[in-house]
């Protein structure tokens, strides 16, 4: 048994197989071989193909399902709530079905974070959205899982409308748990937010092409990951989709660079 074990928490609603499949081939990628690592995915809603997900998946993979009532955001928090409960590890991990990992030994460049400063590294919202500024969220998230266990808190989102300095914020999924987080000491880290289209960071973009949608998220200006989103809408469809098709060549063209340069 190797000292590290890391759980990979990953919601999977309806129309999200095929991303997540190219999600866990990424994963197949781009982990070291320092931890020892299972890929949780969970599911809370009917009419998930699970052979679909796991379909030419090396990695590891457990399936958690408990079906709840809860929607769209509340889905998502109630399906992150099962697999936190679910998790059993050193490290933890939350990241979107449609994410693609793009960084060899990315695990064990944020363990280093983890055990040296921070209790939380994740991605950052875009720089202008409606939402709180200067937290992680969970598009993606690595944790000291434990230590989150214990506030006993929910990812469930209220989905209230909150005053900061810059204007108001949504609470949408994660976002309470993380604050709760950060009042009881959480030390946290943001991945940067990049995307083509960003006026003032579209210059650092290093996968997506002019053009492309979805964004990147950097961490001392190496890429982490991508992650192009809504794939309850676009899954269905999915290379067959024009937006998600660009995504696609991108992330691939760049993961196949990484992975012949090992």
């Amino acid at each position: 048994m190797k000292d590290d074990t890391i759980s990979i928490g990953i919601p999977c609603g309806p129309n999200s197989e095929m991303f997540a499949n190219f999600l866990l081939k990424s994963i197949d990628l781009t982990m070291s071989d320092k931890a020892d690592y299972v890929c949780v995915v969970g599911i809370n809603k009917p009419g998930v193909d699970i052979a679909s997900i796991i379909r030419d998946v090396k990695s590891d993979v457990r399936v958690v399902q408990e079906y709840t009532e809860g929607t769209g955001s509340i889905g998502h928090g109630e399906c992150l709530d099962l697999l936190l409960k679910s998790m059993t590890s050193t490290w933890g991990v939350f990241v979107d079905c449609d994410v693609c990992f793009l960084h060899k030994n990315w695990d064990t460049e944020i363990i280093h974070l983890l055990r040296e400063t921070f209790d939380i590294v994740g991605s950052e919202y875009h720089p202008a959205a409606a939402k709180p500024k200067d937290i992680p969220n969970v598009i993606f998230s690595m944790f000291n899982l434990q230590k989150l266990k214990n506030l006993d808190t929910t990812f469930v989102p209220s989905l209230k409308k909150i005053k900061e300095e810059a204007g108001s914020v949504l609470l949408d999924t994660g976002c309470e748990a993380i604050l709760s987080a950060k009042r009881a000491g959480f030390k946290m880290k943001t991945l940067k937010y990049v995307t083509p289209s960003c006026a003032d960071r579209g210059h650092l973009t290093q996968v997506l092409t002019s053009g492309t949608r979805g964004e990147e998220y950097h961490l001392n200006d190496q890429v982490i990951l991508t992650h192009v989103g809504r794939s309850l809408s676009r899954g269905a469809e999915f290379d067959r989709n024009h937006t998600v098709n660009q995504w696609l060549e991108d992330a691939r063209y760049y993961l196949d660079k990484v992975t012949q340069a090992l």
